[in-house]
């Protein structure tokens, strides 16, 4: 028997909180360093290559922090973590508003690429996984579907700080934006996960004792191990994109300064910019739309066309409306690489990577068994391919054999062939995409 706890507050709050910093600290922290390459290299006498190193180094030491930044968020106390975080990259925009050497820059930014990862890059998937059961999709993808329009939004405003009140006033001005808006929200709202001591619970919570019993009994699960899994082509691939998908978002922080070499104004270079990041946005909300209706091959063929374009379109424009046109195109192509996978044609070698990379993954026993109709007659042959098409994407993605028994599925499937619709496919697999974020870094 399930019983649903009674909501709270708690998580909306959480939620408003996570896309405060989708909006603001994205939107300032990531999209908008690309608009002082031009005033500081004329400021230090030094060349925008100089000065761009920096955003090369901020995104190096991410990377390097990204490889720990779960573990160390598991450990200390969230709002305490999120809040030195987000405190300490106020600290640094005030304190590059006084520079006068690139060095400096080269040593803030460092220290920046530190300082971001956990509040903006990882914080708002695992407080939502960890406070949402239920709407956890649509929480997910509105929240980090405000970083493009924060981009959109503080791009102009800050290259009109820089035009009007100096590249100085405009750091502090968005150190002063970060403190107001985001340390509210970190100080007292961003608890890790729920208490259930204190009758803190998910949004959405289910509690099933079958279900927690199916778990325990499940034994050795399906799939195969995550050292086989790495080696196989899927995995591969995914790595790529995701290195190229970091190279395209390097990119846009030039941008702005491509444009006034080629005769535009610093906001209206600011405006292509922000034509990317609402590209972006739109890109990431009607993929998963055309997801539904269109096989995912041809899908991102389409998006990739479209960003393959813009891009080119960009390299020539020379007057805003067309650039800033081929900027939307260029941001909308990102879509592609923005979703969650899908796995459409995985390979065999690599089509059940499961939970037995992670044992303790809530994908395995967030839904509560199907009962089995009386008509189904029992087999032992494997489930249908629509059983494994996610497993060859994500660690402890779903298999339904550890809750569901292997009789009752087969015997679906025997019964009807037809896949479920894709429109719950695509939400499905989106909801386990967001739930794994949470055992992937604990």
């Amino acid at each position: 028997m399930s019983t649903q706890t009674k909501s709270s507050s708690r998580p909306w709050l959480v939620f408003i909180g996570c896309c405060v910093l989708s909006l603001v600290g994205f939107g300032l922290i990531v999209n908008t360093p690309g608009l002082y390459f031009t005033v500081l290299g004329e400021t230090l006498n030094v060349s925008r290559t100089q000065i761009a190193l920096a955003s090369s180094i901020m995104a190096i030491a991410g990377a390097v922090t990204m490889l720990f930044a779960g573990k160390v968020m598991k450990m200390l106390d969230s709002r305490i973590l999120i809040s030195v975080c987000i405190a300490g990259v106020a600290a640094l925009f005030l304190a590059q508003s006084f520079f006068n050497a690139v060095w400096q820059f080269y040593i803030s930014f460092a220290l920046m690429g530190i300082l971001y990862v956990i509040p903006i890059s990882l914080a708002p998937s695992v407080l939502l996984a960890n406070w949402f059961e239920s709407k956890l999709g649509m929480v997910m993808g509105i929240a980090l579907g405000l970083s493009g329009i924060g981009g959109t939004i503080f791009n102009p405003v800050v290259s009109w700080f820089i035009t009007n009140l100096g590249w100085q006033t405009s750091y502090r001005l968005t150190a002063l934006i970060l403190v107001i808006c985001i340390l509210p929200f970190s100080l007292l709202v961003f608890k890790f996960r729920p208490d259930e001591a204190k009758g803190e619970q998910a949004y959405g919570h289910i509690v099933s004792a079958a279900v927690a019993d199916d778990a325990q009994a499940a034994g050795e699960l399906p799939g195969i191990e995550s050292k086989k899994a790495y080696r196989t082509p899927t995995f591969v691939l995914l790595v790529l994109v995701s290195v190229l998908l970091q190279i395209v978002a390097a990119l846009v922080q030039h941008v702005s300064s491509h444009e006034i070499a080629h005769g535009l104004t610093l906001e209206q270079g600011a405006l292509v910019v922000s034509g990317i990041m609402f590209g972006a946005a739109i890109g990431k909300a009607t993929i998963g739309i055309l997801l539904d209706y269109l096989k995912p091959e041809l899908t991102i063929v389409i998006y990739s066309a479209i960003g393959l374009a813009g891009w080119g379109l960009m390299a020539v424009a020379t007057t805003p409306t067309p650039a800033i046109a081929a900027g939307f195109m260029a941001g909308l192509g990102q879509g592609s690489c923005s979703s969650p996978c899908r796995g459409s044609s995985a390979s065999p070698s690599a089509s059940a990577i499961t939970a037995r990379s992670c044992p303790s993954s809530p994908c395995l026993a967030r839904s509560p068994p199907p009962s089995p109709s009386p008509r189904m007659a029992p087999c032992s042959t494997p489930p249908a391919p629509m059983c494994r098409r996610w497993s060859a994407i994500w660690p402890c993605t779903w298999s339904p054999r550890p809750a569901w028994s292997s009789d009752s599925v087969c015997a679906r499937s025997r019964k009807s062939r037809s896949r479920p619709s894709e429109a719950g496919q695509n939400r499905f697999q989106t909801n386990v995409y967001i739930r794994n974020i949470r055992s992937i870094h604990e």
